[in-house]
């Protein structure tokens, strides 16, 4: 199952009308038999008015992956440092257990 956060850079962690966002992502696939762990990111805007993404380009894209789900999860964390250092820090991600399936953390107070 794919790991993501969707990583924006804004005052309001619910309500705003448009932002620009990145989304580091974890995922393995089975290559020559293997089980190999991928880091990717992408990067777009969100329309929270219309309910849509603009401009979505890939960031962070190695052909190459890990061979741990380990290593892979710490580059992963590397890739989420780097953003919350750029200013993302309002964190959006898939949690089942609330009402509405989306849980909100902000992940630094600068």
């Amino acid at each position: 199952m794919p790991v993501f956060v969707t990583l924006y850079r804004t005052n309001d962690l619910k309500d705003f009308p448009e932002g620009e966002y990145f989304q580091p992502r974890l995922d393995s696939a089975i290559v020559n038999g293997k089980e190999v762990f991928f880091v990717t990111e992408k990067h777009a805007y969100f329309s929270n008015t219309l309910k849509e993404r603009r401009a979505e380009i890939t960031t962070f894209s190695p052909e190459e992956g890990y061979a741990t789900r380990a290593e892979a999860q710490d580059r992963y964390q590397q890739q989420i440092k780097r953003r919350v250092k750029d200013g993302f820090v309002h964190s959006f991600f898939f949690d089942p257990f609330t009402s509405d399936g989306v849980g909100y953390e902000k992940l630094s107070d600068t």
